[in-house]
């Protein structure tokens, strides 16, 4: 993000410390859940009671998350360097990502349905998602990296 031009340093650390944040609410909700599968001789009631606030924990804080790919999103589509660092279409995924996990916010108020913990919008279509995410970002950056390194190379070689 620092070789988008203009460069926001309030995207950068935004995006950052949202980063961060992030792995700070993920790791809560796998120890609750480690918890409730620890002693499966317990009763279903107990299992049940530790269950649930993990997976809500695990789901419903939404905003580190929105805000880390909506941070970059926006720097990419903010980008005026020729040529830009990264391209358009990864800001507007990136949105488009951040947008899919907003859903979650609600999901204390639906035991079943499409906003339940469990359900396509709260769970399964911002799980799909991220995965692609984690497919499609490492991607364009290698992408990125290698079209910035051969044009270095490019110009290293003009003034030889």
């Amino acid at each position: 993000m620092l070789e988008i031009r203009p460069r926001n340093i309030t995207l950068v650390f935004g995006q950052l410390g949202a980063g961060i944040a992030a792995w700070g609410f993920l790791l809560v909700p796998v120890i609750m859940l480690s918890v409730a599968a620890f002693r499966p001789e317990r009763s279903a009631e107990t299992t049940q009671t530790l269950h649930d606030p993990g997976w809500m924990l695990l789901i419903m804080p939404f905003v580190p998350f929105t805000v880390q790919n909506a941070c970059l999103g926006w720097a990419i589509l903010q980008d005026t360097g020729a040529p830009a660092a990264l391209p358009r279409w990864l800001g507007y995924f990136n949105l488009w990502v951040a947008l899919s996990f907003v859903p979650a916010g609600v999901l204390a108020l639906f035991k079943t349905g499409p906003l339940a913990y469990d359900g396509v919008f709260a769970f399964w279509i911002p799980f799909a998602l991220f995965f692609l995410w984690l497919l499609v970002v490492p991607f364009a950056l290698h992408r990125a990296i290698v079209e910035t390194r051969s044009q270095s190379d490019e110009s290293i070689t003009m003034l030889h």
